[in-house]
């Protein structure tokens, strides 16, 4: 699943709290993956530093939550829940990189996560990409 950058800002619950599978009726007992394209960072790492109170601080949030996700020092980079609880499902996570010499849609929200690359090297590389 690629959610757009709207999700992680306006969503009525944190990324850490956010429990997507439930709504995925054809999948509702798996695993999520959830895949986090570099222009959902980069407009994150944008709205952070302007815009309203609330969003700034939520986009602050979940790049910090990325952050902590991909960190090498975790023993499962990328994982967000393992979904132990029996509360929430399992979430992991993957960030995309724009693929070499990728040229950006003038428009964002044109082509989300379609024109993405995967990430490369494993998720330990991710946090240092």
């Amino acid at each position: 699943m690629v959610p757009d950058t709207s999700v992680y800002i306006e969503h009525d619950v944190k990324l850490e709290k956010l429990d997507i599978a439930p709504e995925l009726t054809a999948f509702p007992d798996k695993r999520l993956h959830l895949l986090v394209p570099m222009v959902v960072t980069d407009e994150l790492d944008g709205i952070k530093n302007k815009g309203e109170d609330v969003k700034r601080w939520r986009a602050a949030h979940t790049l910090g939550v990325l952050e902590r996700v991909f960190s090498p020092r975790q023993r499962m980079p990328g994982l967000l829940r393992n979904g132990e609880q029996g509360v929430r499902g399992a979430i992991d996570m993957e960030i995309l990189y724009d693929p070499p010499g990728q040229v950006r849609l003038p428009v964002n929200d044109d082509v989300p996560g379609a024109r993405s690359g995967p990430a490369r090297g494993g998720a330990h590389q991710a946090a240092r990409g």
